[in-house]
């Protein structure tokens, strides 16, 4: 039987995210509060400022080009305070907003604005060269590249968002009208680590939804007038605006609950002493579950089920074993942008989103990810996750990083996992990266897992793990380097 949330069910008002945000009837923080401030600068937005900001911006997209209903409009910067009222205007004017990784090279960027049909694009001066090229190769004029954030352009070439106005101000313009379920608010792409990136469509419903699901897994206790000044609770914002959980726990949860998000552009440790501020793991309980991901949030369901190698259906597993992660509830995405095939393959018609992560569920219904359903090795019908020789492997003295990869063996007619290393230097220096020393590591694990866990692939040195700037393994960019290699070290096992 599939799991429901241990929470009350909340409703869900039937609105679009600005009526949810700025036509709150029980608003219980006043207009001045702080909701986001500049790590650096100082400088702020409060509510109104907020809400002020937007409409501004909102109302000078229909005047300057003629904003239509599910226009989209691309951010391509690092986190900004600039960031909350530009999204809240397209929103006011019927627009999508997609969010871009300001780490992306020219050629990904106008991959995704191309994708989304991107009709403006919001960017900073950090950010400006990148943004002009891909604008260029997707046709997008340099009048609708904006920016964001403090600094201006020297000869005002490219205007900054709060000059996007309704200037003549001979034309009223109204709210554009959305359907809260069926009209996108976003376009978020996947991370693209095990293929092309995808557009996921998000509606406002969506957000809505998880808005009010993070309340309630919030439990009371953070709050706009808390703490020993009664100043309110304070979050700290370096998780990136770009993914979906920068927009939804900290930009959107922060203005909805009156909460005073300080924004970094990124993580910086040197100058940051806090916890994690929101999860869904009860308050009671992060110390005694810690690797968990915690309890289902209100008004959302969920079951592990099998992973079939051939045609049959998957099964559902019982509490305690591992599988593959379902969810189904009405914060679950619509589908995948232009892509129905992919949209069917993991979203049934029934609405159980296959999530693709491996993991399980204990007696107290928290939940466990421990890997990801595609990065499963299949070694003669046994499933190796490579998560947990990673694990293992990094436990080594002389191992500082591991990946761990499956790769086709022709020897052994199968997939097999092959560990890509980087070691410790004051262990095994540049000199000593040799067969042998591969070889030990290959021992020392197999005298820790099963025997079709072994890395029968062998042990590759390498200086260092591909990885997204979100630390996601890049293992597909591992797999094409196996490829090229033609005489890859072996374990005799």
């Amino acid at each position: 039987m599939p799991t429901a949330s241990h929470y009350p069910r909340v409703d869900i008002p039937d609105v679009d995210i600005w009526t949810l945000i700025f036509n709150q009837k029980n608003r219980a923080f006043p207009d001045d509060k702080i909701i986001y401030q500049d790590a650096d600068t100082g400088r702020s937005y409060t509510y109104e400022q907020v809400r002020s900001t937007a409409l501004e911006f909102g109302k000078g997209l229909k005047a300057n080009w003629g904003w239509k209903k599910g226009d989209v409009l691309a951010i391509f910067s690092p986190n900004s305070i600039d960031i909350p009222p530009v999204i809240w205007g397209t929103h006011w004017a019927g627009g999508v907003v997609t969010p871009a990784n300001p780490a992306y090279t020219a050629d990904e960027l106008a991959f995704q604005l191309k994708g989304t049909k991107a009709r403006v694009l919001a960017t900073q001066m950090s950010c400006l060269p990148v943004a002009v090229a891909a604008a260029k190769k997707v046709g997008i004029p340099e009048d609708r590249i904006i920016l964001l954030g403090d600094e201006r352009h020297p000869t005002a070439k490219y205007k900054h968002f709060t000059s996007v106005l309704n200037i003549s101000r001979s034309t009223r313009y109204a709210k554009t009208k959305v359907d809260p379920s069926k009209d996108l608010a976003f376009l978020v792409y996947s991370s693209g680590t095990t293929g092309v990136p995808k557009g996921v469509m998000l509606s406002h419903r969506n957000i809505v939804t998880n808005i009010h699901q993070l309340k309630a897994g919030e439990e009371g206790n953070l709050s706009w007038n808390g703490g020993a000044d009664k100043s309110g609770d304070r979050l700290l914002a370096f998780l990136p605006f770009y993914h979906i959980y920068g927009l939804t726990c900290l930009v959107h949860n922060a203005i909805f609950s009156g909460l005073h998000l300080v924004v970094m552009a990124k993580f910086d440790i040197e100058r940051c002493e806090t916890s994690p501020t929101t999860h869904t793991v009860p308050w009671p309980d992060w110390r005694r579950h810690a690797g968990s991901v915690g309890k289902l949030l209100p008004n959302l369901e969920a079951k592990y089920m099998t992973s079939p190698e051939d045609d049959s259906e998957p099964q559902e597993v019982p509490v305690g074993q591992v599988g593959e992660l379902y969810v189904r509830g009405p914060n679950v995405f619509m589908g995948y942008l232009d892509n129905p095939a992919a949209t069917a393959a993991c979203v049934s018609p029934d609405g159980w989103f296959r999530t693709g992560d491996v993991g399980y569920q204990d007696a107290e219904g928290f939940f466990y990810i421990t890997d990801r359903v595609k990065e499963l090795i299949k070694y003669k019908g046994f499933q190796v996750a490579p998560a947990e020789l990673e694990g293992i492997l990094t436990d080594h003295e002389a191992v500082s990083d591991a990946a761990v990869i499956g790769i086709e063996s022709a020897e052994h007619g199968t997939e097999v996992p092959r560990a890509y290393i980087v070691p410790n230097p004051n262990i095994i220096p540049r000199e000593k990266r040799t067969a042998e020393e591969g070889e030990k590591i290959c021992q020392w694990l197999q005298a820790k897992v099963a025997p079709y866990k072994r890395l029968r692939g062998g042990v590759r040195f390498v200086d260092e793990i591909p990885k997204s700037v979100s630390g996601k393994i890049l293992r597909r960019l591992l797999k094409e380097q196996a490829k090229k290699e033609e005489a890859p070290v072996k374990a005799k096992l």
